[in-house]
């Protein structure tokens, strides 16, 4: 059966428990961020004034009238996974979404339940590459043949050689007069739709290369009185019983076509072709893209394109009025950092340039707005003058300064390429890779504003990853030399697989914890450092191929694998994260293929994980306290004799403590910050407390980043 679930308005749902103390946080919070400007299928609502898109990113609800986006669906809010490929308008007001990899979506008519639909219901693949909807049925078309269903509880299949022979994928399909038309990567097949649902035998039509100018057919649009398809090569009709190449779309992919009166238009790869009474024009001005991908007619008559980067309508001037969605521009994130205020700043492939979301919306540093020859960036850091540092692939080092001043750094560098970044409080190091095999590390310092290099034992040491104690020793993760570490007296040490059990494979990541631990992430599972020995953390994780480890205030472990995202809380529990929630834990993970992990604080009990993923960018809202018991916080005097005791003194508090005293109608007196560790002890004048303590009880409010809140009484007595 279908797995059923719906989207619900949550309510306030918060309540405070006493006064002041807070509320309850929830433990996971998702947010997906994703490209859905690519507008691969498009489908007119013909009940209400908008239409629905499908792209790489999710699914799109948008009104044609007032030209805005109604509502977005990703896997946070009711798709099964972000990347569609397909899209059917179906009866009972149903929408139909074809994935890649996690089989059918089912939208309800009211837009709040969702169902999905898989090969554990019967569904041929979960790759769905087409969908059509006839009558009561669904037809889909996946990668291992055509299924189809009019409840969702049965899946009747026809496999891909008994459609075409030698078929690979199924890219659309179209009903006309009761025949269902498959367009295939090696031809067109054509069958009785009372056939198939009835089981009887079918007698199958098929078109190959003899008749078409291409065998992979890449649409459908048939009339009452046309029959198009467009392939990779041009578009081919149907005359009578033999197929007729169009010539003039010859050398193009026609990926769509629409008909509106006695005009045809064609999305091709380059542009919108209009055929119209025996002429033919190229509709492209105004495109965001020439490569457009889909068409649809609103309720007006307008003719709506969806392309690479965007939507269009065709204006009556034959110019198209471009649409572009607020959104990350690419779904495959390659890095990511945070900066002080916890906006997230994101490298997407091909590596071009940077984008970041500030206020809402996601702006870009390219090297058109910079002036900056960003070749393939690399790495990303935001350091403590809230700078943005981008590490690049042959060009060195940019900086971005507080001031808004782009400047490039390479000549200064020993080498060309900057493979990571690690902020210290005096400066910054850079892992370097040289085009000649000599590999430095590199440091700027603060204090006299130079870079200073530091040559390795070996020249070629081709560092990943790097990582500083306590001590200030730096350690460095190799490619394939093993770790190093590079104490302040000069000295190198290294731990390889001979002397010290690591495997010979990259060290990609490497993370110091709060308790001295140094955790070593590589390409054969994941060890760690206690300061005598290096051992492997034997408990099974989601891959043995580490890319990315962060550690939280809290002192929970983040790692960032190749199949999904492992946290090895406080406690020592391990907790998996993927995008089938294999765990389930409730994770809405975007990929399952985590390209680099960011930690930003979003208030005191929440830290914001970001993960950099190969389908976009996930943010998991994490509440550090709920796996803590609250502390055993002391407040003395109790009670508190003003004019006999002079300071009030807070003991065993936590690192980076708050306290907040009320009264005990809730009126705040005062906030005073506690002391960093190992000082635990927190001394408060009672003249810096903003009215005067008269006899009564108090309340005491203690937080801390990774604790419970702890509630203290304070009786005064004068």
């Amino acid at each position: 059966m279908g797995k059923r679930f719906s989207i619900k308005n949550i309510g306030p749902g918060l309540i405070l428990a006493v006064l002041i103390f807070g509320s309850a946080a929830l433990a996971q919070n998702w947010t997906s961020y994703t490209n859905f400007n690519q507008v691969l299928k498009l489908a007119a609502d013909s009940a209400s004034p908008r239409f629905w898109g499908a792209t790489p990113g999710g699914a799109v609800l948008f009104s044609w009238q007032d030209t805005t986006l109604i509502e977005k669906y990703d896997n946070t809010n009711g798709l099964p996974n972000v990347e569609l490929t397909s899209l059917a308008l179906g009866r009972y007001g149903y929408k139909w979404f074809g994935t890649f990899g996690s089989g059918i979506a089912r939208l309800d008519s009211a837009g709040s339940s969702w169902r999905i639909f898989n090969a554990i219901d019967g569904l041929l693949s979960d790759t769905v590459t087409a969908l059509c909807s006839y009558r009561a049925y669904i037809f889909a078309g996946t990668k291992q043949g055509l299924s189809f269903s009019n409840d969702g509880d049965s899946w009747p299949g026809i496999a891909n050689n008994l459609i075409f022979p030698n078929l690979q994928t199924i890219n659309a399909i179209e009903q006309r007069n009761d025949t269902i038309w498959i367009a295939t990567d090696v031809g067109l097949s054509r069958v009785s739709v009372d056939s198939m649902i009835n089981n009887r035998p079918l007698s199958w039509h098929r078109d190959s290369a003899f008749g078409l100018g291409s065998r992979n057919i890449q649409c459908i649009f048939l009339s009452d009185t046309l029959s198009v398809v467009g392939t990779l090569n041009g578009a081919t009709r149907l005359v009578g019983t033999a197929w007729d190449s169009i010539g003039y779309l010859s050398g193009l992919v026609v990926r769509d076509i629409a008909q509106k009166g006695d005009s045809l238009f064609f999305a091709t790869n380059n542009g919108i072709r209009l055929y119209h009474q025996g002429s033919w024009d190229t509709l492209s001005s105004g495109l965001l893209s020439p490569s457009t991908y889909s068409l649809t007619i609103d309720g007006l008559g307008r003719l709506w394109c969806g392309t690479e980067l965007g939507l269009a309508f065709l204006q009556q001037d034959n110019v198209w009025h471009p649409y572009r969605f607020n959104c990350i521009d690419g779904n495959s994130c390659f890095r990511v950092t945070c900066d002080q205020a916890g906006n997230p700043y994101v490298i997407t492939r091909p590596q071009k340039e940077i984008q970041y979301l500030l206020s809402g919306q996601w702006l870009s540093y390219k090297q058109s707005n910079t002036g900056m020859p960003f070749s393939i960036l690399e790495r990303l850091a935001v350091d403590k003058n809230s700078s943005l540092l981008a590490g690049d692939w042959g060009q060195g080092l940019f900086i971005h300064n507080s001031a808004g001043r782009w400047r490039q750094y390479l000549s200064v560098l020993p080498a060309p390429v900057v493979k990571n970044i690690l902020l210290t409080e005096n400066g910054f190091y850079l892992a370097q890779w040289g085009y000649d095999y000599r590999d430095p590390i590199t440091f700027y310092s603060y204090a006299d504003t130079l870079y200073h290099t530091y040559w390795g034992p070996l020249e070629t040491l081709r560092p990943n990853a790097l990582a500083i104690d306590r001590n200030g020793t730096l350690w460095i993760g190799t490619n394939a030399a093993g770790l190093y570490n590079r104490k302040t007296n000069g000295l190198w040490q290294n731990f390889n697989e001979t002397n010290s059990g690591l495997p010979a494979s990259p060290i990609n990541a490497l993370s110091y914890d709060n308790n001295g631990r140094l955790w070593i992430g590589t390409a054969n599972g994941l060890f760690y450092y206690d300061g005598n020995k290096i051992s492997h953390y034997s408990h099974t994780l989601l891959s043995g191929t580490i890319i990315s480890i962060k550690i939280d205030r809290a002192n929970n472990k983040w790692i960032g694998t190749a199949n999904g995202l492992n946290l090895i809380t406080w406690d020592g529990q391990v907790l998996a994260y993927t995008q089938r929630d294999l765990g389930n834990n409730g994770s809405r993970l975007v990929s399952d293929n985590i390209h680099e992990i960011a930690i930003a604080p979003i208030d005191e009990q929440t830290d914001g994980i970001y993960l950099a993923t190969g389908k976009g960018l996930s943010l998991l809202k994490y509440n550090l306290v709920l796996p803590r018991q609250a502390l055993s916080v002391n407040v003395a005097p109790n009670p508190y004799r003003p004019g006999q005791d002079p300071y009030l003194y807070f003991s065993n508090l936590p690192s980076q403590a708050v306290v907040r005293i009320f009264t005990i109608d809730g009126r705040l007196l005062g906030t005073f910050d506690g002391p960093d560790g190992p000082e635990h002890i927190l001394v408060i004048n009672p003249e810096d407390i903003k009215s005067k303590l008269v006899s009564g009880l108090y309340f005491c409010q203690i937080s801390a980043p990774g604790f419970k809140q702890t509630i203290c009484k304070l009786a005064v007595i004068r």
